[in-house]
């Protein structure tokens, strides 16, 4: 399907509030067209200002990108440093996000992070700070099992304090703790380069999103890989939709066969069944949500 095709159908259905991306790839994308590594980082820093650009311009809420982890700092010292200077460059643009009403905001921990680099992100975060469009999370230093440890901490903290009893704790106080506090949960959470794996990346926030892997590498996701990945989400949700109507169809004591029959049709395409127009290596439904309502 074409890019223009693609982008007139999603834009006429609801769209993900909650966009999560895992931007992997850089280093095995210059290293096939023999360059540094530093090269594939350079060459994907401009893949995310324009995915930035398009998913503002298609009126998604919140974009969250997984940049740097805490385990990223056992790289070596040249990448990581060319990183650093990558970031502050993202964050010396800070006008394009406030020409597109963008609020920037980075999830993780500031404190391992140099002067200079943390001084430019929180010149941004407070100069897009009164932004009401998009919302842009970068992760940056970020680990979710720390995250989970410290939202704990907070909270123990607080029970000492007697600023909350311990039956007060729920699912609710827990998210007020998150670095995502007052973010909604993700609804779509995309990695590119052909792993299929999580990586510590916002476990709590995802426990519901739909998960596609592709196989492009981040320098070469595009407009297009974007549009695909959203259209085989909001397939998803159809196929979804589809199955709790026939699960009440069997609430409402019909064929016992034909919904089994249905069942069984509706688990293999959305489990194992991915378009031929997206370059999904499989795609993670999390069935247990819908299936226990």
């Amino acid at each position: 399907m074409k890019k223009e095709e693609l982008k007139t159908i999603i834009l006429n259905k609801k769209l993900p509030t909650h966009i999560a991306i895992i931007l992997d790839g850089n280093g095995r994308w210059a290293k096939k067209r023999l360059m540094p590594r530093t090269f594939g980082h350079q060459k994907g820093a401009k893949t995310l200002q324009e995915i930035i650009r398009i998913s503002s311009s298609l009126g998604i809420k919140y974009l969250t990108v997984f940049a740097f982890s805490t385990e990223n700092w056992s790289r070596p010292l040249e990448e990581v440093n060319f990183i650093m200077k990558e970031v502050k460059n993202l964050c010396k643009d800070y006008q394009k996000l406030i020409n597109r009403n963008i609020k920037f905001k980075m999830i993780g921990s500031k404190e391992e992070l140099a002067p200079d680099v943390r001084e430019s992100i929180e010149t941004m975060e407070n100069k897009t700070a009164n932004c009401d469009g998009m919302t842009f999370l970068l992760a940056f230093n970020y680990g979710a099992k720390q995250e989970i440890v410290n939202a704990t901490k907070k909270i123990c903290e607080q029970v000492k304090n007697n600023n909350l009893t311990i039956n007060e704790i729920d699912e609710t106080i827990f998210e007020k703790n998150l670095y995502t506090k007052d973010i909604p949960p993700v609804d779509l959470l995309i990695r590119t380069s052909g792993e299929m794996r999580i990586s510590n990346f916002l476990l709590w926030q995802i426990a519901y999103a739909e998960i596609i892997f592709t196989k492009v590498y981040w320098p070469d996701f595009h407009e297009k890989e974007f549009y695909e990945a959203i259209y085989e989400y909001l397939d998803v949700i159809e196929d979804l939709a589809d199955w709790r109507k026939v699960n009440e169809t069997k609430n409402n004591n019909r064929s016992s066969d034909v919904y089994n029959l249905c069942t069984i049709i509706r688990i293999r395409r959305l489990v194992f069944n991915c378009s031929n127009n997206v370059p999904c290596l499989f795609r993670h439904i999390w069935i247990d949500k819908y299936v226990s309502n």
